[in-house]
């Protein structure tokens, strides 16, 4: 049976219905959807069928944010289709088998199962319909960068996109080339590279290099990476942590020094507590002891006994 007539089959389906989160499938579940120019081979999931989940290469579990990798080749991709179209015509299927290799694209897209819902920006919501409103935007003509927009609004975010054919880099999407969203309104979130009938196209949204793939690309085998964050929604800000105020030190109170008496002519002797006064003929004793009471230096002695042989001259000159 011919290729191209299995895969236009599935992929019409695919493309025509709103699809329905799967029991089957989980929330992050991501695959790549591709279909090439030629409707030869593609890459589609059908969840009417309970397929949810295309095996034609790499799918992977997108719960935390991070770099991912979701890719396919064609021989998975022919076996896929076995499959699914076995399910779909048990009386008339015969299997195909992998010809020349695939040739320009009609559909490249990563899907993300159920991430739309669970961060609360589906469009098929009220909140959805609110946040039209709120930015004036009419609802049934929102584009995929309105659903972007929105999508935003939870915190999640999509960078450092590129495509790789046969191991060799095709494209790597700049930042305001990226665009995301819930594209169906069924609750996943749909980064389109290249797609005949979205906005990627239809808006004139693709790079001139997808553009030039799109009719030119030849491959076995495709890769998407990506970069998303906000997986989870927005980090709680932190309160900041308060530093205890610092407690002020008591300034230390220098002890008071003990005032030393006036000399009296010589005649009146110093207490233990006092430095002695100055001899009458002006010569200082050499007293250096600390006051054991108050805790005074020799340098306070010293000052007392200065003041003392001032007095001195002042009762000499009366």
């Amino acid at each position: 049976m011919k290729l191209r007539k299995i895969f236009a089959g599935m992929s019409a389906l695919a493309i025509a219905a709103t699809m329905a989160i799967s029991a089957s499938a989980e929330t992050g579940d991501a695959f790549l959807m591709m279909a090439d120019g030629n409707w030869t081979y593609s890459n589609m999931n059908d969840d009417n069928l309970g397929f949810p989940l295309p095996t034609g290469g790499t799918t992977v579990q997108v719960t935390e944010d991070g770099t991912y990798t979701v890719d396919l080749n064609l021989e998975d991709t022919v076996a896929w289709a076995n499959k699914v179209d076995a399910a779909k015509n048990p009386d008339t299927h015969q299997d195909a088998v992998v010809g020349d290799p695939a040739f320009g694209l009609q559909v490249l897209n990563v899907d993300i199962e159920g991430l739309a819902t669970k961060l609360g920006v589906g469009t098929d919501s009220d909140e959805w319909s609110a946040w039209c409103e709120a930015n004036g935007v009419k609802e049934k003509k929102a584009t995929i960068k309105d659903k972007m927009a929105f999508a935003r609004t939870s915190g999640l975010d999509v960078t450092s996109l590129k495509l790789v054919a046969d191991g060799t880099e095709v494209y790597s999407y700049k930042p305001e080339e990226i665009i995301f969203g819930d594209v169906e309104a069924n609750g996943k979130i749909r980064i389109e590279l290249f797609n005949a009938w979205g906005d990627s196209v239809t808006k004139d949204l693709a790079p001139q290099a997808i553009k030039d793939a799109a009719g030119e690309l030849e491959f076995e085998t495709l890769a998407v990476e990506f970069t998303i964050t906000g997986v989870n929604g927005k980090e709680e800000e932190k309160p900041a942590e308060e530093k205890p105020a610092e407690t002020e030190k008591p300034a230390e109170e220098t002890p008071a020094a003990t005032e030393t008496p006036a000399a009296t002519g010589g005649d009146t002797a110093p207490s233990k507590e006092q430095a002695p006064a100055a001899t009458g003929n002006g010569g200082a004793a050499a007293t250096t002891t600390t006051n054991g009471n108050t805790g005074a230096s020799a340098g306070l002695a010293l000052a007392g006994l200065a003041l003392a042989g001032a007095a001195i001259v002042a009762t000499k000159k009366r």
